[in-house]
């Protein structure tokens, strides 16, 4: 029972990190470019942040330095709150809706590739 209290404070901080720097990061991106920007840079931040942050602890458990069981409390509860599959995938869907795919590649590539390249960072770190 403690294992599931831990993971749903987790989640409770992992999501209101989210909404705070992602909207954080989008605001402050629109500012310095100068336009409100369609781009959703606050996404984008949180899900290489959690990305990284979760091939740490993969990395770690997988090296012995933490034990599984808190790196699955960890990564469920905190990382899969913070990072936002679902906030990606409406995004996409709505630039296929618009039949704009040049849009929806470079926001696929935006999203997925930094966010392999966090993970790999991240195991590689914890090496």
């Amino acid at each position: 029972m403690l294992v599931l209290a831990a993971i749903a404070f987790l989640g409770a901080v992992g999501t209101l990190i989210r909404f705070h720097f992602g909207g954080y990061v989008h605001l402050t991106i629109n500012r310095v470019f100068l336009e409100q920007s369609q781009f959703p840079w606050g996404t984008l931040a949180v899900n290489v942040v959690g990305s990284l942050l979760l091939g740490l602890l993969a990395g770690w458990a997988e090296s012995g330095r933490l034990d599984t069981q808190t790196a699955t409390v960890l990564g469920a509860g905190l990382c899969g709150s913070l990072t936002t599959l679902s906030a990606v995938t409406v995004d996409l869907a709505e630039c296929v809706r618009d039949r704009r795919w040049g849009k929806l590649a470079v926001r696929l590539a935006a999203n997925v590739v930094p966010g392999l390249t966090a993970v790999w960072l991240g195991l590689w770190l914890a090496e």
